[in-house]
């Protein structure tokens, strides 16, 4: 099949890991003109649930315990169907976690800081 003069629409599946294995929990999200799109909005949904249920103090593996219970795993698809590396939300979470918590650590501290110094003031 030649996919060079094909048109792609790719979107998100997303399953719901609370709800793992419960078809009726699955939806589609989005349409986009490349893989990359996609993956990019994949990514941001991802960080964004990180990034809510981060708190203070938190270990990294706690975060991706919550995101394996809770979190929405976006898988991408397209049409017509067509087999490429696709993007794990796991693996993501795996490569993020620790970044993550560390920068949100600093934002938090930051803002105790200021916080205290507005006191001070």
């Amino acid at each position: 099949m030649n996919l060079k003069n094909k048109t792609m629409i790719f979107f998100l599946r997303i399953h719901d890991n609370f709800h793992y294995m419960d078809e009726s929990q699955v939806y589609d999200y989005g349409n986009f003109k490349t893989f990359e799109e996609a993956e990019t909005k994949a990514k941001t949904m991802v960080e964004d649930f990180l990034i809510d249920v981060w708190k203070p103090g938190m270990h990294p593996d706690e975060l991706s315990a919550l995101f394996s219970m809770y979190g929405d795993t976006p898988l991408i698809g397209s049409i017509p169907m067509h087999d490429y590396e696709n993007f794990s939300a796991r693996e993501y979470v795996s490569s993020r976690k620790h970044a993550l918590c560390e920068q949100l650590e600093k934002q938090h501290q930051e803002k105790e800081k200021d916080a205290l110094n507005e006191q001070k003031d």
